[in-house]
């Protein structure tokens, strides 16, 4: 069955190096994403 998506409300919360927003993301929505997705 084929698919298809429509989105809405796509923000860019943060923008940096790789390595910097994994190891010190600023902010908090990326915090709990980061804990979700890694842990």
């Amino acid at each position: 069955m084929r698919r298809r998506l429509a989105l809405a409300a796509i923000r860019v919360l943060e923008e940096g190096p790789p390595g910097e927003m994994f190891s010190a993301p600023r902010q908090e929505r990326t915090r709990r994403f980061l804990r979700r997705v890694l842990h």
